[in-house]
């Protein structure tokens, strides 16, 4: 997960299921390009589904929150052998 972080872009999205661990998704973008709500919600949808080991059935009609950080707002706690991250922004 870290290495993704460090290879991303600044204007890149970073993606990541809140208050589970789990499965980071770098969605690639320029500056400017506007990502889709369609875009942002298969990507969401698929983090969840990474991260919980689940298929699209058992996850129908459930909801978690998918937390959408511009890269240059995540930094990764120094030292933590998990992987943890902070954000803000």
């Amino acid at each position: 997960n870290l290495a993704l972080l460090r290879k991303a872009q600044p204007f890149d999205y970073w993606m990541h299921l809140r208050d589970y661990p789990g499965t980071h998704a770098i969605l690639r973008r320029t500056r400017n390009r506007i990502v889709s709500d369609d875009e942002l919600q298969q990507v969401g949808k698929w983090v969840v589904q990474q991260s919980l080991h689940k298929t699209p059935e058992q996850l129908a009609d459930q909801r978690y929150d998918v937390l959408l950080v511009e890269c240059r707002y995540v930094r990764p706690i120094k030292g933590d052998k998990l992987g943890r991250v902070n954000y803000s922004n």
